[in-house]
């Protein structure tokens, strides 16, 4: 980003587990000039399906949010490919079957404290390291077993960020 764009400032890091028990609270996610903006307006829905809505395995119910992003750096920001499995079903489908065709819309946000409560606590991050012998093991666990009802902490660490 520095050599196409000129970005001048930094990789943010996001350590899911020390915000684990109230992400709504962290700073990354309070709205001003130096977060993530902030959790999207309050918006009635039916939670998201994970992987997708044609194959829901999980369902994380929905938060505080779930509209467009009201505060921050990405309050106007617009949205313009994906979703490519789409996890929430008010979100308009892509046009283009690859879910890379243009699909302008605003940056939605529903930060899920069910998603951290349950599967990015410092716990869950060290069972990961500590419990799994080989690569696999570690890789399939990190990830989720949906199937299982396992989101795993990778993929928990989406639907804090949460973008739609």
């Amino acid at each position: 980003m520095r050599n196409e764009c000129g970005y001048t400032g930094y990789q943010p890091y996001l350590n899911w587990a020390k915000i684990a028990s109230d992400p709504l609270a962290a700073p990354v996610f309070d709205g001003s000039s130096t977060s993530m903006s902030n959790n999207g307006a309050y918006y009635n829905h039916s939670g998201v399906s994970i992987p997708s809505v044609a194959a829901p395995l999980i369902v994380l119910p929905p938060g505080t949010g779930g509209g467009c992003v009201t505060q921050g750096p990405f309050k106007n920001m617009t949205v313009r490919l994906g979703p490519v499995a789409p996890a929430l079903d008010y979100v308009p489908l892509n046009p283009a079957p690859n879910g890379l065709g243009s699909n302008p819309r605003c940056l939605r946000r529903d930060i899920s404290t069910i998603a951290t409560t349950t599967s990015t606590t410092d716990r869950n991050v060290t069972d990961l390291v500590n419990q799994n012998t080989d690569v696999l093991d570690f890789q399939n666990v990190m990830q989720g077993d949906f199937a299982a009802g396992l989101l795993g902490v990778h993929t928990a660490g989406h639907f804090i960020v949460s973008f739609h």
